[in-house]
């Protein structure tokens, strides 16, 4: 995700959870913003790790 964030304030992003390599859900999270160790949106720290296939 870190790669996808803006310079220029919050965004709106799909959040995918997967399980046993299966994707389980998707959740829109609006004002995601960048910080200094990742993001966070509405006080709440987000996993940031870009995930390679």
């Amino acid at each position: 995700m870190r790669n996808t964030l803006s310079d220029n304030g919050g965004v709106t992003r799909g959040i995918c959870s997967v399980e046993d390599g299966k994707l389980v859900s998707i959740a829109e999270t609006k004002g995601i913003v960048k910080t200094e160790d990742g993001a966070e949106a509405g006080g709440v720290k987000l996993d940031v790790v870009v995930w390679s296939l």
